[in-house]
């Protein structure tokens, strides 16, 4: 029979095209996903304290949330630290685990992390943000760079507002922005006229926080609500 299907020419040929648009046609319609998800075992732990040089960094947020993973955490490859100007960038690397012993690991990762937060890390550092790293989120699908001949708050409105826009478009998980630093007040003072008006640098600071924090005022009702 299958030697009768060989000789009939026609019969085959009918069934290799076939063959070639049934293929054609579940193909198309299969699932499929340009970034599949894939688990590194990559943690990124990053932690800002605004104004603070990378020295202070280092010393006072970096090696503190270092020493507790390095310490407290197994099953961990390696851990490498990048301590910036206001920012503290740490990336752990886990070995190869099950999936259910990879998220206790992140689990008691978060847990130590929110530990050293809490206890050790200066009053002005904002919560460590922790992300685990894999192939749908590591890696940008796009790229876009804004360039200006001026970088102030102007500009740098209008690149958070571009940001905005892009996490609104339907399948955008998330829009990271990059360079987008916060305005800083610089105050010059005469250290010799502020001990005569019996002013410590310590006291202009407190001044200068007090008017830049947010505060909660309660509630207001209007007419509206």
């Amino acid at each position: 029979m299958f030697r009768n299907f060989l000789s009939n020419h026609v019969l085959a040929n009918l069934t290799f095209v076939l063959i070639l648009v049934v293929g054609s046609v579940v193909f198309m319609q299969m699932p499929r996903e340009k970034d599949p998800e894939i688990n590194f075992n990559w943690i990124n732990i990053l932690t800002v304290l605004p104004g603070a040089s990378a020295t202070d960094i280092e010393k006072r947020v970096t090696d503190p949330i270092e020493d507790a993973i390095n310490s407290r955490i197994d099953d961990i490859n390696f851990v490498s630290s990048t301590s910036r100007e206001s920012s503290s960038n740490i990336l752990v690397r886990f070995n190869q685990l099950s999936e259910r012993e990879f998220d206790k690991r992140v689990a008691d990762l978060r847990r130590e992390v929110q530990n050293v937060y809490t206890d050790q890390l200066p009053d002005d550092a904002d919560d460590p943000n922790i992300l685990e790293i894999t192939s749908s989120n590591g890696f940008p699908t796009a790229t876009i760079v804004l360039r200006g001949l001026g970088s102030d708050e102007g500009f740098r409105r209008s690149a958070r507002n571009i940001r905005d826009e892009i996490e609104r478009i339907e399948g955008v998980d998330r829009a990271d922005s990059i360079g987008l630093y916060e305005p800083e007040l610089h105050i010059e003072f005469y250290p010799e006229r502020l001990a005569g008006l019996g002013i410590s640098p310590g006291d202009i600071a407190d001044t200068v926080r007090s008017y830049f924090q947010d505060v909660s005022i309660g509630d207001l009702e209007t007419e509206s609500g």
